[in-house]
């Protein structure tokens, strides 16, 4: 039997198993930036964090780069199918928050423009090709199915809150655990149960119906995703151009003035 790991060690070890890239591993461990691309692969060849990764699902191989690892890339150079180490850095950021705008600010884009830069970071093809890839072996990894994933939000998105508990003017009375159905449970997002003067005091609240529907909706393809965004990102370049033309007048402007 492999003796425990230390709180290092654990930390890495979640930390591989949620992003598959030994650097990140390292660095979120604690480990310094500086030997953090060091130690991080070096970590993987220790018996006991191999163990706790295959406890995971996680099966590491002795080769230059584990099956499912996403490399750190030193500056300049660019991965295979032209992805460069600033595209790469957004697919990671992409794949742990799933928005990308929050995933071009993580990579260091301005914060006033990462709605565009995201937006237009997802259309390259290259970049979205390396997403869906990731999210494919992600769900390889997991056996999370689409039909699962539509299933789950369709338990939100139809739940009944009538099917979970009854209510009158004056109290909230939830139903027999066994007559509340697998899917109605579900869609519970709190439960809260104390005690007060005149009775429990129930705190009920589900998970929001409309963003489950609108993810539900998307995944069916009953609208085209992203048709906000773009019109957001039309009416920020809009601005944009406004406030470069703006600029460019005032120059001239203030160079006639200047001449006179």
């Amino acid at each position: 039997m492999s003796p425990p790991l230390t709180r290092r060690e654990a930390r890495f070890v979640a930390e591989y198993a949620r992003t598959r890239n030994a650097k990140q591993s390292a660095l979120a461990a604690g480990y310094s930036p500086k030997s953090a691309a060091v130690l991080g692969p070096r970590a993987l060849t220790k018996p006991r964090i191999i163990a706790a990764l295959r406890d995971a699902g996680i099966t590491i191989l002795h080769v230059a780069r584990p099956p499912g690892q996403l490399r750190c890339e030193v500056p300049g150079s660019r991965l295979r199918k032209g992805i460069s180490q600033r595209q790469r850095r957004f697919v990671e950021a992409y794949l742990v928050c799933g928005n990308a705008a929050e995933a071009a600010r993580r990579i260091g884009l301005s914060p006033k423009n990462a709605q565009s830069n995201g937006f237009r970071l997802l259309r390259v093809p290259a970049v979205a090709a390396a997403i869906a890839a990731e999210q494919k072996a992600s769900a390889e990894r997991t056996q999370i199915s689409m039909d699962r994933v539509r299933l789950e939000l369709a338990r939100l998105g139809f739940a009944d809150i009538g099917d979970i508990a009854d209510w009158d003017g004056e109290r909230l009375q939830l139903r027999p655990r066994a007559l509340i159905a697998k899917d109605d449970r579900a869609a519970i997002a709190e439960l809260k149960v104390r005690p007060g003067k005149h009775g429990a005091r129930i705190t009920l609240r589900l998970h929001s119906k409309q963003r489950a529907l609108e993810a539900l909706a998307k995944h069916l393809g009953f609208y085209r995703p992203g048709a906000a965004s773009e019109s957001a990102d039309a009416e920020e370049e809009r601005r944009a151009a406004n406030a470069e033309l703006r600029a460019r007048l005032m120059r001239i402007v203030h160079a006639g003035k200047k001449e006179e």
